[in-house]
């Protein structure tokens, strides 16, 4: 049996995506973009629905999958809560096998997740295999920094200096202070991110996750998880696009239909089976 991949969106992780997570201006771009290329679509590592629930909400006929049960599950909550109907699938993008093909298949920011980057190509050419003829992907990437190392990019914090004999730069401390709200019980969540190490030699970092839970400060839960991110430049993943068969591959720069600008910190391909 293969290995499962290593992902961090469980329990309070994953609660702490379904509370807080929600809305940005990428739901409007990703939603014209459905519209304008075409239904049904798919909705790949849509999690807790923070895409998903709006476009179905608004009549598109929009499917789910993601790698984490966790989150579908909160994900199935919230559609439940309005009366939404859709189909929700529980598979990582390279073990997807499902019974339907569709027009457009959105992945925004779950691509890298697979562990590697064997995973993340099998990733692209199932997604390329559940595409109609003409079909099109659309995937957001955030772009590496010139200034910066892959391993800070990955980590979103400062890295610390690589091992020369290993090639990996490890276990950053925990930040001092977390991202702490209230939850809809009445709990607090405080969530905190470090970089784990990343290996220059494969460009996969790890990173860890801690979510810890206070009732009337009084700590009652932590649970602490890591995930592998591939991270590519630009031009490695319009290469890995091209080798899972995609053609008219075209990317634009941020969230507009516009050319990718210098210091432009996010991009999405367009790729055509």
């Amino acid at each position: 049996m293969e290995e499962a991949i290593k992902i961090w969106h469980h329990g309070l992780v994953a609660r702490w995506w379904a509370e807080f997570n929600e809305g940005g201006e990428d739901v409007e771009y990703f939603k014209r973009a459905i519209l304008a290329s075409g239904q049904p679509a798919l909705d790949a590592g849509c999690g807790t629905g923070r895409l998903l629930i709006p476009f179905v909400r608004d009549g598109l006929d929009v499917d789910g999958s993601d790698a984490a049960p966790d989150m579908l599950d909160w994900c199935q909550k919230k559609l439940d809560s309005e009366d939404l109907k859709t189909q929700l699938h529980a598979q990582a993008m390279h073990q997807l096998d499902l019974p339907r093909r569709y027009q457009t298949i959105v992945i925004c920011g779950a691509f890298g997740l697979g562990g590697t980057r064997d995973h993340d190509l099998e990733g692209l050419r199932r997604i390329r295999a559940h595409l109609r003829p003409e079909g099109r992907l659309i995937l957001d990437h955030h772009i590496p920094e010139r200034s910066a190392s892959q391993g800070e990019l990955a980590a979103g914090l400062s890295a610390p200096a690589a091992d020369k004999s290993t090639g990996r730069r490890s276990l950053q401390p925990w930040p001092e202070h977390g991202d702490h709200r209230r939850a809809a019980d009445g709990s607090d969540l405080d969530l905190r991110v470090r970089l784990r190490n990343f290996n220059l030699a494969t460009g996969i970092a790890t990173r860890e996750i801690c979510v810890r839970q206070f009732i009337d400060d009084r700590e009652v839960a932590t649970e602490t998880y890591e995930i592998d991110i591939c991270v590519y430049s630009i031009d490695a993943l319009r290469g890995l696009l091209e080798s899972a068969g995609f053609s008219e591959i075209r990317i634009t720069g941020g969230l507009e239909e516009r050319p990718v600008h210098e210091g432009d910190s996010l991009c999405v391909f367009h790729a055509t089976r």
